[in-house]
């Protein structure tokens, strides 16, 4: 009776941690979603008016990144922190000062043979983004699954 409880508990503290995780991930893949939706709809869109339909979706799109930096606060050891959050801080700023030049030389090179080549990029790019979000919550879930049962076992 004493084990059972044991087991239980442990169990509830496995399925509280991964749920938070869970939800963190959820928010990070909403994030990327929307932000992926909001360039479908202005690249498929025939004049102005629907483009400007598509800005209530970065609403969304802002939160991937909080999210994806609070599930990262909680996947590494504290000693490792400081490095990981640097070398995220650098990759978020070095795509975002160059990806202003690379994309507008990409539409000006592009804009006379298909002018919304440089949105279809970034859609691509954020529904990779999107997709990597999902990969990593399915692998959650089996990681906590799997932790479950190694504490069951014991």
């Amino acid at each position: 009776n004493d084990k059972n409880d044991k087991n239980k508990l442990i169990e509830n503290k496995i399925s509280e941690q991964t749920s938070h995780r869970i939800a963190e991930l959820k928010c990070a893949a909403l994030g990327c979603f929307s932000y992926t939706f909001c360039f479908i709809i202005q690249v498929s869109a025939p004049n102005t008016v629907i483009v400007w339909f598509s800005l209530p979706f970065y609403l969304f799109a802002g939160i991937a990144l909080p999210s994806l930096r609070s599930v990262i606060s909680h996947c590494f050891p504290a000693e490792e922190q400081g490095s990981i959050f640097g070398l995220t801080g650098a990759v978020e700023a070095l795509f975002g000062t160059t990806s202003p030049y690379i994309f507008g030389m990409v539409y000006s090179l592009t804009v006379s043979v298909f002018s919304r080549l440089a949105l279809i990029l970034i859609a691509l790019g954020s529904a990779m983004s999107f997709i990597v979000c999902c990969y990593v919550i399915y692998k959650t879930i089996q990681h906590a699954k799997l932790e479950g049962a190694k504490y069951l076992l014991n």
